[in-house]
Parts: C-alpha cells; sequence; structure tokens
C-alpha cells in the first residue's frame, strides 16, 4: 500500500511541478506605494507625496494650506483626498519618486510635512506619524527574517511528511534533514524570495528554477550520504520527491505569505 502510494506521489509531483509558476505569473502587481496614518488625532483632508524634481504639471487640486507649507526645493508630485478606513492611501506607477517626503493636511487645515525618505523597494508600505512630523517604514531584514521562518516551516512540514512514507526514521535522521533544509532554505530566501520582495515578479519565477534546480542536486547529494536506513538510491528519490512536494507548496503558499508581507513593508 505504501509502495503504491509512493509512485502515485511521485506522479503526481511530476505532473505538477510546472503549474505553479504558470499561474503565479499571471497576475503580477503594478509597483505601489502604501503610506499608512498612524493614529491620527484628527481626520486627515489630504495627503500628498512631494518631489525635489519639478513635475511637469502642476496639480491644482492641491488645499493652500499645503501649497504655503511646502518646504524650499520640494513640489507636490501627486495627491489623495479619501483615505480609507484604515487611514491608508495607496500611490501606483513606475514614475513614484524614489526619495520623498509625505505631506498631511489635517481636518482643522494644519499642514504636516514629514522627513525626507528612500523608497528601497518598488511595493512598499511607510507609515506616517503625524504628531511628530515623521515618516518611517520597516527594514527588509525584518521581512526576509519573517519569509525565513514561515517558508522554512513548510518546508519542513511537507518534506517530513515524505521522509516518513518513504521509511525513513525522524528520530535517525532530523539533524541532517534540518541543518541542509535550513542552508538551503536560507539560499532560497535570500535569491527568490528577496526578488519576490522587491515586487520583480517575472525575473523571480525565473530565478526560482535556477536555484530549485541547484537545491535539488545538492540535496540529493548531501542525503545519499546523510541520511541513514534505505538504500542510496531510494534516499535520492526521497530527496526529489520531497522537494519537488515543497517546492509545489512553497510557491502556491509562499507567493500570498510574500505579498501579505509586502503589504506590511
Amino acid at each position: 500500500m505504501r509502495k503504491k502510494l509512493r509512485t502515485l506521489l511521485c506522479t503526481a509531483l511530476l505532473l505538477l511541478c510546472a503549474l505553479p509558476v504558470t499561474a503565479g505569473a499571471n497576475s503580477l502587481p503594478r509597483p505601489y506605494m502604501r503610506i499608512t496614518i498612524a493614529q491620527p488625532d484628527q481626520p486627515v483632508a489630504w495627503i500628498a507625496l512631494l518631489t525635489a524634481d519639478k513635475p511637469d504639471k502642476h496639480d491644482s487640486s492641491a488645499p493652500a494650506a499645503l501649497t504655503a507649507a511646502l518646504p524650499d526645493g520640494w513640489y507636490i508630485w501627486d495627491g489623495v483626498a479619501d483615505l480609507d478606513q484604515e487611514h491608508q492611501a495607496s500611490f501606483l506607477g513606475p514614475d513614484m519618486p524614489e526619495t520623498f517626503r509625505a505631506a498631511l493636511v489635517l481636518a482643522d487645515g494644519t499642514a504636516v510635512v514629514t522627513n525626507a525618505i528612500t523608497r528601497t523597494r518598488s511595493m512598499q508600505t511607510f507609515t506616517v506619524h503625524a504628531d511628530k512630523g515623521t515618516i518611517t517604514t520597516v527594514p527588509t531584514a525584518f521581512g526576509l527574517a519573517l519569509q525565513f521562518v514561515c517558508t522554512c516551516l513548510i518546508t519542513l512540514l511537507i518534506e517530513a511528511v515524505i521522509l516518513r512514507l518513504f521509511g525513513f526514521s525522524l528520530r535517525e535522521n532530523w539533524k541532517a534533514f534540518l541543518l541542509v533544509n535550513l542552508a538551503t532554505q536560507f539560499l532560497m530566501t535570500l535569491t527568490f524570495g528577496r526578488t519576490l520582495i522587491d515586487g520583480s515578479r517575472y525575473l523571480a519565477y525565473l530565478l526560482v528554477f535556477v536555484v530549485e534546480l541547484v537545491i535539488f542536486i545538492a540535496e540529493s547529494i548531501a542525503f545519499s550520504f546523510l541520511l541513514h536506513g534505505q538504500t542510496r538510491r531510494r534516499r535520492v528519490v526521497c530527496t526529489l520527491c520531497a522537494n519537488a512536494a515543497s517546492f509545489i507548496g512553497g510557491i502556491w503558499l509562499a507567493v500570498p505569505l510574500y505579498d501579505r508581507i509586502t503589504e506590511i513593508m
């Protein structure tokens, strides 16, 4: 019964390996910037991005209070009058300024202009603290660490199940299993994960095949020597099936996870 299950599993994995990338790559996000207002004392009537590069067109809809509060050498790039219920406003487009300030006009007419900050990702969230006049963002390292933990747990869970289906003892093999997967997951996070966070979805899906091929080869060689029990051929087949399963599961589960992480970054 277990042999039939393994055969069915291997066949299914081979058929499914090409599907996740095709499905995921059809919905590429546009570069965007999300501005969140941290607990405003009063409603925000208008929010704008300021740039040091003079725009081709003048925004005539900008409130007079904001126009009067503009720092020297700074211009309005774009503005939004309606914030959502979570006190957020989004700006889209490839021509968004890299270095910018955020400017608010509160309900009482007060204008708040923040410090200058630089975008480091094509999809990024910033938080404006209106009471302090500052703007901040989450470091990329935090997002990568969160990705590593989440995707590593997914990988370990899936591959542990495959390991048991092939008759390997987790008690005898947990050290090699854990260390090798931590190393390869670290590589995946620094390549595929980082590229997804940066918003380069096409590049990420091209890169994942190369990285996965390296991981398939490296883990097959490592586990053929490090796993205890069963034949060497069985160790390699188990490793290939485990990697295929975690690759498929990782793509389907990791992409929504990366998108969610990107929203808070």
